[in-house]
């Protein structure tokens, strides 16, 4: 069974025991809170669930579809070009914005 982890509370974590170590030998005490720091860091990441953008703090970089969310609460998908969004010809205004998930792909 996989476990999601916070990688940075992780490493804080092993800055704290680790200091009891370090007061003893600091070369010893560096040298592993490096090693096992690096190791955490070489861990792939997995991204969480995408979080909404309001779009009163960014737009879209980037032409195309997008899940929105509308003053009146709706959810939907809209396209985005040049600072404006189609939402039914402006028949609502999108409050906030996320990417859409990757196109499935089946296992060959």
């Amino acid at each position: 069974m996989s476990r999601l982890i916070d990688a940075d509370v992780l490493i804080d974590e092993i800055k704290k025991d680790t200091q009891k170590v370090i007061k003893q030998d600091d070369r010893v005490g560096s040298f592993w809170l490096g090693y096992i720091a690096g190791l955490v860091i070489k861990q792939p990441s997995i991204q969480s669930e995408p979080q909404w953008v309001p779009c009163s703090e960014k737009l879209p970089e980037e032409a195309g579809y997008y899940i929105t969310s509308s003053e009146y609460g709706g959810v939907t998908v809209d396209f985005y070009y040049d600072n404006f969004w189609n939402s039914r010809k402006n028949a609502y205004k999108v409050l906030a914005w996320m990417p859409l998930p990757k196109i499935y792909k089946p296992n060959k």
